[in-house]
């Protein structure tokens, strides 16, 4: 009687640890067949193996969905609110970001050099914003700052814009534009 309350009770035991196991381990899902959802507010990219934050700054992960409204900052402040392990990304990382329903106009510049305004953006009438909404759902349709300062003016940084997929740079202390944070996959 004894060895079969045992059995019985490490059985259900079993089933239990192997149910809470089951329940509590979520499946990475693939969006749109490039990145990985970590499910934990962060996606993976397959093609740049770089880990985003889904959420800009100001927002916060809840229920699959980035609650509140991304902030604005200057490009000083955008340098000042890294969080650890997380940086700024490069312009040719953010740039990786942008998502044109046609074609992009080919930009100018040569070997990662960026000259003025680049005019790489979505030709024709870009859907908003220009980013993969089920990826980075409620971005704005704005300009994101990237770490990169501009060749002849280090008061000046790289910026991308999701309203319609342009690169651009403007001042630090004055320009104004969202946060999206990176961090190389582990």
């Amino acid at each position: 009687m004894m060895i079969k309350r045992f059995n019985v009770v490490s059985v259900t035991a079993a089933t239990l640890l192997c149910l809470l196991s089951m329940s509590s381990a979520q499946s990475n899902t693939l969006i749109n067949a490039r990145y990985v959802d970590n499910n934990d507010g962060t996606i993976t990219d397959t093609v740049t193996s770089l880990t985003w934050q889904r959420c800009s700054l100001g927002q916060t992960w809840l229920a699959s969905a980035c609650n509140g409204k991304a902030a604005r900052y200057r490009g000083e402040q955008a340098i000042e609110l890294v969080k650890a392990g997380w940086r700024l990304p490069s312009i040719a990382e953010l740039d990786t970001l942008v998502q044109c329903q046609g074609e992009r106009q080919p930009d100018k510049r040569t070997e990662d050099e960026y000259i003025n305004r680049t005019n790489a953006q979505c030709l024709g009438e870009p859907e908003q914003p220009t980013i993969n909404t089920e990826a980075f759902p409620a971005t704005a349709k704005d300009w994101y700052w990237s770490a990169t300062s501009h060749e002849e003016s280090t008061g000046s940084a790289w910026r991308v814009s999701f309203e319609d997929g342009s690169v651009y740079y403007d001042n630090k202390v004055y320009g104004l534009g969202r946060v999206r944070l990176v961090r190389s996959s582990e």
